[in-house]
C-alpha cells in the first residue's frame, strides 16, 4: 500500500465533485505537492528525504547536492532535532520549496510536478474538457446508466489517488528568489497547448536529447540541429534568464540520461536496451501503446495525441501510466525508508 497524500475522505469528496461535474456542480481539489500550506503535508519532506538518499547512492562525493526541505513543511522542528549537523544550514531554507545546496551554499530550490495528467477543477469546464484525458473520460459517460458512470468515476478517482503518490512526480528547478513562486516555465509549457500534453514518456525524451547532446557534443544544444528543434526543452534548457538558467545545470548534476532514469527510479517508463559498444541506454515507452518511442527525428510529430484517443484508450492508458507509478512509488519509498533507517543507525 503507497503512502497517500489526499485529504480525509478524499474517495467521497472527489467522486461526488465528478459527479456534480456532470450536473454542472463544484468542488475545489488540488494537487498534494501544489497546496498553499505545505505543512498540511509530508509530500516534500518526503521527496527531500528521497533525494538524500540518491545522491548518497548514485552522485560522487565531490559533486553532491544537499537537499533541504521546505521551512514550512510538516513538523520541522523535529525535522531539525533529527538533522542536528544541517541546523547551520537554516538561513538557506525556503517557506514552501525544496532548497539545493552545494558546498554549504544554495544553487536553486526544487519544485514538483506531479505528471499523471491534470486533475484540477479547471480541466472539467466545457471549454476544455476535450483537451483532457481524466475529464474527456467522465464527459463520456454522460447519459449512461448510474452504474456505468459510478465505475467510471471510481476509476478517475482510484487513478487521481495513485498517481499523486512519490512515483508520480517530476522535479524541477526554480530560482530561490521569490519566495511563493513554485512554477518553472518549462513545466509549465509541458500543458495541453503543444505535443508533450503533459505527457511523462515525451518529456522523458526531452530530457534525453538535452543530455545526449551535453554528453556527446560537449556543447549543450549549440548544435541542436544534430538533435530536434521540435522540442519544448530547447528554449530552456540554456536560457539565463533568473528563473529558467537553472535547468541545465540541474539535468546536467546527473551527467547521462542513463544515470537520469536511474537516479529518479524511472525504469518503468522506459526500456533498456543494449548499444552498439556493448552497454546499454533507457529509451522511454509511449504510455499510449507501451512501445519504445521512435528516435528519427520528424516521427515525433506524427505521435498519436492524448486528445485524440477514444474512451477505450483512455482507460487503457491510464491503466498503464498508473501501473508503472505504483512500481516507482514503491521503489521511491524503499529509498525513503533507507536513508530514515541509517539516520537512526548514526543517531
Amino acid at each position: 500500500m503507497p503512502k497517500y497524500y489526499e485529504p480525509e475522505h478524499f474517495e467521497d469528496c472527489y467522486s461526488s465533485f465528478l459527479e456534480g461535474n456532470l450536473s454542472n456542480g463544484y468542488y475545489s481539489y488540488i494537487d498534494p505537492d501544489c497546496v498553499e500550506d505545505v505543512g498540511k503535508t509530508d509530500f516534500y519532506k518526503d521527496l527531500t528525504d528521497f533525494l538524500n538518499e540518491r545522491e548518497k547512492d548514485c552522485i560522487d562525493e565531490k559533486d553532491r547536492y544537499l537537499y533541504l526541505p521546505p521551512l514550512d513543511v510538516h513538523e520541522i522542528a523535529k525535522w531539525m532535532e533529527n538533522h542536528e549537523e544541517l541546523k547551520r544550514f537554516k538561513n538557506e531554507m525556503d517557506a514552501k520549496k525544496i532548497a539545493v545546496l552545494k558546498d554549504g551554499r544554495q544553487q536553486f530550490c526544487l519544485t514538483s510536478d506531479q505528471f499523471g495528467f491534470s486533475a484540477f477543477e479547471g480541466i472539467y469546464g466545457k471549454e476544455n474538457y476535450e483537451r483532457y484525458p481524466l475529464a474527456k473520460l467522465l464527459y463520456s459517460c454522460r447519459g449512461k446508466c448510474e452504474e456505468e458512470r459510478k465505475e467510471v468515476i471510481g476509476r478517475i478517482t482510484e487513478y487521481v489517488k495513485n498517481t499523486r503518490t512519490l512515483g508520480g512526480s517530476f522535479l524541477w528547478p526554480v530560482h530561490q528568489e521569490g519566495n511563493n513562486a513554485r512554477a518553472c516555465m518549462y513545466n509549465l509549457r509541458r500543458g495541453v497547448g503543444n505535443y508533450l500534453e503533459d505527457r511523462v514518456d515525451l518529456t522523458l525524451r526531452e530530457v534525453k536529447h538535452a543530455l545526449d547532446c551535453a554528453v556527446e557534443l560537449k556543447c549543450g544544444y549549440n548544435n541542436y540541429e544534430e538533435y530536434e528543434k521540435f522540442d519544448i526543452l530547447y528554449d530552456y534548457y540554456d536560457y539565463h534568464k533568473k528563473d529558467e538558467m537553472h535547468l541545465k545545470k540541474w539535468l546536467e548534476h546527473f551527467g547521462t540520461f542513463t544515470n537520469f532514469i536511474e537516479y529518479f527510479m524511472l525504469k518503468p517508463f522506459c526500456k533498456k536496451m543494449q548499444t552498439a559498444e556493448g552497454s546499454y541506454e533507457y529509451i522511454p515507452i509511449n504510455i499510449i501503446d507501451g512501445r519504445e518511442i521512435e528516435q528519427e527525428k520528424g516521427e515525433i510529430r506524427n505521435i498519436v495525441k492524448v486528445r485524440n484517443l477514444r474512451e477505450e484508450e483512455i482507460l487503457n492508458m491510464l491503466n498503464l501510466l498508473e501501473k508503472k507509478i505504483l512500481e516507482r512509488t514503491q521503489n521511491m519509498e524503499k529509498a525513503v525508508k533507507s536513508y530514515r533507517e541509517n539516520r537512526k543507525d548514526k543517531c
